[in-house]
């Protein structure tokens, strides 16, 4: 892909008549509109064509492919492949073709497929092709998010906000990330999701802004490296996300390296790695939808999710899952939030049907693997195990390896007491095990106030943890290795995972 500076690019906006298609996706065929608004400043010009732009009913994996018959002998540089208004692919390279997962379920989406050529034009003073009203004022572009000095990691949104003296509007936006273009966006609203990577590197994020009068505005940030963080992605150290609390209950930030102190099967280690900056969370919300869940019990977990998710940040993502009788991937890892706020509002109990929970984490905890940020999983539940193939030593397998943390929440009527929390109860032993071998906690909230407040204590937890790298012992086989943390003060408590299994053994 050519690399676009800044000041030097024109932007021709080209329509098109748009029809109700029914052929396959890889078949597409638009008619064609030439009319262009051509936007002249410096001395090259990116020509933008919409090849295919519809909205169809879809699921699964659309296999998107830009025939010679649909560029009809316009020979772009690269294409871009947008779903639902974002961006989803760039291929540079003929024959020009991406494959996009929309998802399980059938759902309306709408493609964009666009073209774009690079040329050199004639002069740096060429004139508008259509006449434009006279600008009387000026307008600036603001890069709201990544903000200048943040960490940037994974998929993340670059977001932009205009100031205008007059009436004008935005017309474009280019997306820039380290000098390369990374994606055009011609409508509201103007955001790309970009794939930072998995490593905290500085980034420089820019965007070229073009209004409806033809001027051109420019935005800049650089995003901070986070060097300490990159330890956490390296087979041979070993990462730990600690929470520190004191005697009651409250959590303790400002600690410093040297009160932290880590033993691996008894023996201490060195802390190589430090850092209590805060990272992406990657979280997953597990819901309950068996038969007992019905009444106030789903309606409050449902309300208490939608709160949870409400406090994401764009940095963030997460995944919300139901069971009962089956698991439901509701929505795969996102950042797209108010989505998942709507989807959980439409979550109901399915009567006398049974409750799968080790199956639900299990399923779940496949999906952390390779992510990079601080990891959990939230289950909410009102009973035992009554439907799962597998028993809770496979989920405590599974969550070791993906290093997840994990919260259950075990829900009974409102106002009861009794019943589930009990010391022998079997649904209390499961969430309370999990919870142990993670680094979680467990809860069995009495009332709705409580409930409400529990999410805020994970919420406030997640964000709230000292990262901690040190380079294990060298050792044969894959015995399990205990870790324990221990600090320097009195009445202060340190909760991490309680071991792991050696990478590759």
């Amino acid at each position: 892909m050519k690399i676009l500076k800044a000041q030097i690019i024109i932007f021709a906006v080209f329509s098109l008549a748009v029809s109700t298609l029914s052929e396959p996706i890889h078949s597409m065929q638009e008619n064609q509109q030439t009319k262009a608004t051509r936007y002249a400043k410096g001395t090259r010009e990116l020509e933008s064509r919409i090849i295919v732009q519809t909205e169809r009913y879809l699921k699964g994996v659309q296999n998107l492919l830009v025939t010679t018959e649909l560029l009809s002998g316009f020979e772009p540089d690269y294409v871009e492949f947008y779903l639902d208004g974002k961006l989803a692919a760039i291929d540079s390279e003929p024959p020009f073709e991406a494959s996009i997962d929309v998802g399980a379920f059938t759902a309306r989406h709408s493609i964009l497929i666009i073209a774009n050529r690079e040329r050199q034009i004639a002069t740096a003073q060429e004139k508008p092709a259509e006449s434009r009203p006279q600008a009387t004022g000026s307008f600036k572009i603001v890069i709201t998010n990544p903000l200048a000095g943040n960490y940037v990691v994974g998929r993340t949104p670059i977001t932009v906000e205009a100031e205008f003296e007059d009436d004008a509007r935005l017309e474009a936006v280019q997306f820039y990330v380290d000098d390369e273009l990374v994606g055009t966006v011609g409508q509201e609203p103007f955001e790309l999701i970009h794939d930072f990577g998995r490593k905290f590197n500085e980034r420089r994020v820019s965007v070229v802004a073009v209004d409806n009068l033809g001027r051109q505005a420019t935005a800049v940030v650089a995003t901070a490296p986070l060097e300490r963080s990159t330890f956490f992605i390296e087979a041979n150290v070993v990462s730990l996300d600690v929470i520190v609390t004191d005697d009651r209950g409250k959590l303790v930030g400002n600690l410093q390296k040297e009160n932290f102190r880590v033993f691996e099967d008894g023996a201490e280690q060195e802390i190589r790695y430090f850092s209590s900056e805060e990272r992406p969370l990657w979280v997953g919300v597990l819901i309950d939808t068996s038969g007992s869940m019905q009444g106030a019990k789903i309606r409050r977990s449902v309300f208490a999710a939608q709160q949870f998710i409400s406090q994401m940040k764009p940095a963030d993502n997460a995944m919300i899952v139901t069971f009962g009788p089956a698991v439901n991937i509701l929505n795969e890892f996102s950042s797209d939030f108010d989505a998942m706020i709507d989807s959980i509002g439409g979550i109901q109990v399915q009567l006398r049907s049974p409750t799968p929970l080790n199956q639900a984490m299990f399923d779940s905890l496949q999906y952390f693997k390779d992510r990079v940020g601080r990891r959990a999983m939230i289950v909410i539940s009102d009973g035992a195990d009554t439907a799962s193939r597998m028993g809770p030593d496979a989920v405590h397998e599974a969550a070791r390896e993906a290093d997840v943390r994990i919260y259950g929440i075990g829900i009974r009527e409102m106002g009861m007491s009794g019943g589930l929390g009990r010391m022998d109860d079997p649904a209390a032993i499961l969430l309370r095990g999990i919870a142990d071998v993670t680094g979680g906690d467990s809860y069995f909230p009495t009332s709705t106030s409580e409930f409400l407040g529990i999410f805020q204590t994970i919420a406030a937890e997640l964000r709230a943890q000292y990262s901690i790298g040190y380079v294990p012992p060298a050792a044969e086989g894959n015995k399990w290795r205990s870790i324990e943390v221990k600090l320097d003060r009195r009445g202060f408590k340190a909760r991490t995972k309680k071991g792991y299994y050696p990478e590759g053994s």
